[in-house]
């Protein structure tokens, strides 16, 4: 499954043929998921992809992580691709609603708590996160269990000192 994965832009790689077959390839580029709208536009044309979890590589972990607001790019910019693609019947609403499940389960919650806990190392923009998290899953139930299992990670875990 590649998931919330695909906005990894260092996972992203495409056939030359591919390429030259996608109209407008940074259409989305304002999203800062460039390679995650090329993806979906191929999937919805009947194209098929190649999922290989393989480590090719070790990368290096930079110390400090950020710069941009987690909550826009991966809750609202990302959703809004993928409501997109339901829209033009190119996804299926139980894969949409599975993928905001996933989504919250196994990175907002996590990297919320990251960034709660180690404050020096994530120095992501939290501006509005709340507004833009509930915007989305508001009707979703994970959201509310998401959201008491933060509570209760934020208030029963230490916090690191600089």
């Amino acid at each position: 499954m590649v998931s919330f994965y695909s906005t990894w832009i260092c996972g992203f790689g495409i056939w030359k043929s591919d390429f030259n077959s996608i109209n407008n390839f940074g259409r989305k580029s304002h999203l800062q998921l460039v390679q995650t709208d090329v993806l979906l536009r191929l999937i919805g044309s009947n194209r098929s992809a190649f999922v290989d979890n393989s480590i090719l590589f070790d990368s290096i972990k930079p110390y400090t992580k950020g710069g941009y607001n987690i909550y826009k790019v991966f809750v609202s910019k990302y959703l809004d691709l993928l409501e997109e693609s339901r829209t033009k019947n190119n996804l299926s609403w139980t894969t949409l609603f599975n993928e905001k499940t996933e989504l919250m389960r196994y990175y907002i919650i996590t990297r919320t708590l990251n960034i709660w806990k180690d404050k020096t190392r994530y120095t992501f923009d939290r501006n509005g996160s709340m507004r833009i998290v509930f915007k989305k899953y508001c009707l979703h139930p994970v959201f509310y269990v998401g959201f008491f299992y933060l509570v209760i990670r934020i208030f029963t875990t230490p916090i690191k000192s600089c």
